[in-house]
């Protein structure tokens, strides 16, 4: 079985500390990929997926001190699918669990 996923998109928020007090800290952000095609009308579709991202280990704290909002990233990694109660329901959460994180375009996206 393959659990792979490979997106490049940019960032829609910066990235935030996973457990600071722990001796392994991570790095979670959100980025939007964008997907457009023309259908069968000819009208242009655009799309836009906000994905969830977590960066664990070294990687993880060059995400915190480089990535902004707007920079354009390119992941790869697997889906982490997880349940949790919230108010007496079962709510589900989704998430790309980074194992490369490149950083792609300038520092400062305007």
């Amino acid at each position: 079985m393959i659990n792979h996923v490979t997106l490049i998109g940019n960032l829609a928020s910066d990235p935030t500390t996973v457990a600071p007090n722990s001796a392994h800290p991570g790095t979670r952000f959100r980025m939007i990929t964008n997907r457009s095609w023309v259908n069968k009308k000819g009208d242009k579709i655009e799309e836009a997926t906000g994905h969830n991202i977590v960066v664990w280990g070294g990687q993880a704290k060059a995400c915190r001190d480089f990535l902004t909002k707007g920079r354009q990233v390119y992941v790869e990694g697997r889906i982490s699918n997880r349940q949790f109660e919230q108010d007496g329901e079962t709510r589900y959460y989704s998430e790309i669990v980074a194992e490369n994180v490149r950083f792609l375009g300038n520092k400062k996206q305007d």
